[in-house]
């Protein structure tokens, strides 16, 4: 949390898209419930259950996506697409919002991937169902729940380097009528890893503590990192009639940890290691989620699903004299400690309406309708309330046998923001001021159309914005760092279209996909941390922006048994103008920091029966820190690969559960040194897992 202070369904299948969002079988093309003519990846995180995979890992692999780390394993991360910042993508788990009120973003960390059964990435805009927040895009995880009734138990322990243990346990079962699942899970690492630093700026720029294998670059370690997180699932079904159901989800997370710092400012020739780490530091968050859902299949005109959900998180940073810097005792009266809480509520109602013939035409669609509150309660200023209500209709309509679907859509919300105090220099007073909550029509169209079995082309235009959070209008005057009460809204357009095709394949290749598209965002009013006139650092309105790029994502199988995939995107994002705010130094490129213009992944697995090895690997090129690009990160490739071995296939070990997998696995085989913008170096050396699973399936 701190850190970011630096800074199509037929009526028999309408009740499961509306708790899953719908899916695909092999050779055939999937789309969103939510939002059919997006451009989705849809990722079945079981078939990721014999590794030790993170969400952070799963979605480097999606085109459009890219995940930004701010340390080792377990660290804080979070993901953009299609040029977004985190703050501009919508995270759901199990429909409830993850994005925080008070800074925006999402902590991926802390989402065991273990709990999960599938991510959908939507990239585009997402506003017309979501309204605010889904400017770039929206990735919606779903957790387990259970699936027989009988009883079944899946328990998995890994080991590795830089003293990482892992393990969790998950139970489910039940009845004819009632199921749940029960899930646990436990990590935690010292964390210890090394890193290098170049003592000199480069040429051209740079800042010390900016990674890369120049000559000069001395080796160090990172303190104060270790950290231990638990997490626990609960998910329980009961049919109430022949076509209803009830669904209930807790989730509960807990993370405490070091909190070492940046090495921005720190001497960085012939320094001990506890210099450039704080090691004094300590951080703790706790997240709890509540959902009841009942949902009806046979209600008038179609679907129904009632929803009610309760996200609560605290966090505390410890400072101990101040002696890091996160906390300045001169300001906060003495006090060197930083808390917040945070709490929203959530109603909503969806109905999906049974598909209606009309002639030549074919009617259907949905309607939904929400109401959120969010309340903030940090220890560096007022308690901050925002009342949220969204009322959707998107409806679908199908033509020449529904060769061609058309998707106009149009959504309204309107925000109520408390007050709170401020001051516009740090010469002047505190001063009560009111920010301005503007009324949102989001309209949107989106179209598909099937050129033949299994090859569709598709596209979509949709207005997109989000609103500031706490930080942007109310953040506490430091003397240098203060929020900007004046800040307008961010508003803009997303733009696609492309092409989609996958089949079953024949002769060597089977189940083929292949996907490529253009897009487009162009921002009207954009929203950026920078120094204002008086040297404070602010966020001010930046005026235009646009985004312009290309995707391209296949996948195959080749010889039934090496499964293939790739994904490449090209990004050119920039500003187009200074908006007035005076947000730019003259004669900087205006590129949008943190987005590379080339990024591609590969992975491929080898299924041998017995033995399964496999290799990810991912590219991006050279990423500009600021605006601008005077200071830059090098481009990087990252590879990681592992093996899995099943026993109980192989003749000799038959004896053996078919369910028992061990699995020993390699990440950063490269070795690439890199550092974040804000100065958090990344690990330059492998980190090594051996897993052993177990489960009944």
């Amino acid at each position: 949390m701190f850190k970011s202070h630096w800074r199509n369904a037929q009526v028999a299948t309408l009740v499961a898209c509306l708790a899953t969002g719908g899916g695909s079988r092999a050779g055939e093309l999937s789309e969103s419930a939510d939002d059919p003519s997006a451009f989705a990846t849809v990722i079945d995180a079981r078939a990721l259950d014999d590794r030790f995979a993170t969400v952070e890992e799963v979605l480097d692999q999606v085109p459009g996506v890219r995940v930004r780390r701010f340390g080792g394993i377990g660290a804080y991360s979070t993901a953009s697409i299609r040029g977004s910042k985190s703050e501009q993508v919508l995270i759901l788990l199990d429909g409830v919002r993850l994005n925080s009120a008070q800074l925006g973003s999402v902590d991926l960390s802390t989402i065991p991937l273990r709990q999960v059964e599938r991510i959908e990435v939507l990239r585009g805009g997402g506003s017309a169902r979501f309204g605010s927040d889904a400017e770039g895009g929206v990735i919606s995880i779903t957790t387990r729940k259970p699936e027989s009734a009988d009883p079944e138990v899946d328990a998995s322990l890994s080991a590795g380097t830089l003293s990482t243990l892992a393990g969790d346990l998950a139970l489910s079962g039940g009845g004819e009528r009632a199921r749940v699942l029960a899930t646990y899970s436990r990590l935690r690492s010292e964390n210890d890893y090394s890193f290098e630093i170049e003592p000199p700026p480069r040429a051209g720029g740079g800042r010390p503590g900016a990674g890369g294998a120049a000559a000069g670059a001395q080796s160090h370690t990172r303190l104060n990192a270790d950290f231990v997180e638990n997490a626990g699932l609960l998910r329980g079904s009961l049919e109430t009639g022949l076509r209803s159901r009830l669904d209930a989800t807790f989730d509960l997370y807990q993370k405490n940890g070091g909190e070492p710092g940046s090495t921005w400012g720190k001497p960085v020739v012939d320094v001990p290691d506890d210099v450039l780490s704080c090691t004094s530091a300590d951080e703790s968050y706790q997240r709890g989620i509540g959902r009841l859902a009942w949902s009806h299949e046979r209600a008038p005109g179609g679907a129904l699903s009632l929803s009610g959900a309760f996200r609560a998180e605290d966090s505390e940073l410890d400072d101990p004299g101040g002696a890091c810097g996160f906390v300045s005792p001169l300001v906060t009266g003495g006090r060197d400690q930083a808390k917040a809480s945070e709490s929203e509520s959530t109603l909503e109602a969806v109905w999906v309406s049974r598909p209606r013939r009309l002639g030549r035409f074919e009617l259907g669609g949905r309607a939904v309708s929400s109401l959120r509150y969010a309340r903030v309660d940090a220890s560096d200023a007022d308690v901050h309330r925002r009342t949220t209500v969204l009322v959707s209709v998107l409806p679908e309509l199908g033509v020449f046998g529904r060769e061609l679907r058309l998707f106009p859509a149009l959504a309204f919300e309107r925000a109520d923001t408390s007050d709170g105090l401020a001051r516009s220099a740090a010469s002047q007073p505190m001063r009560p001021v009111s920010p301005s909550d503007e009324n949102a029509w989001l309209p949107s169209v989106g179209a598909i159309w099937q050129i033949a079995p299994g090859l569709r082309a598709k596209g979509n235009w949709k207005r997109v914005m989000r609103r500031p959070t706490f930080t942007d209008l109310f953040h506490p005057d430091w003397g240098f760092i203060r929020g900007n009460p004046e800040l307008a809204s961010e508003r803009g357009w997303n733009a696609d279209i492309g092409f989609e095709l996958a089949g079953a394949g024949s002769g060597a290749l089977r189940d083929l996909r292949f996907e490529t598209g253009l897009f487009q965002r162009e921002l009207d009013q954009g929203i950026e941390w920078v120094l204002n006139v008086n040297n404070a650092y602010m966020p001010l309105n930046t005026g235009p922006s646009r985004a312009l790029g290309v995707e391209i994502g296949l996948g195959a199988t080749a010889f039934e048994r090496l499964r293939i995939g790739a994904a490449y995107t090209y990004t050119d994002a920039r500003y187009l103008g200074d908006g007035g705010s005076g947000a730019y130094q003259s004669g900087v490129e205006r590129v949008f920091p943190h987005v590379p213009e080339h990024a591609y992944s590969l992975s491929a697995a080898l299924d041998l029966g017995a033995l399964e090895p496999w290799t990810e690997l991912r590219y991006e090129s050279e990423v500009s820190y600021q605006v601008g690009r005077a200071t830059l990160s090098d481009d990087a490739l990252q590879v990681d690969a592992g093996v899995i071995l099943r026993p109980g296939r192989w003749t000799r070990l038959g004896f053996l559960p078919e369910g028992v997998t061990l699995s020993l696995e390699a990440s950063n085989l490269t070795h690439e040194p890199r550092s974040d913008s804000l100065g958090q170096p990344l690990p330059n050396q492998t980190l090594w897992l051996l897993r052993v699973r177990g489960a009944t399936r």
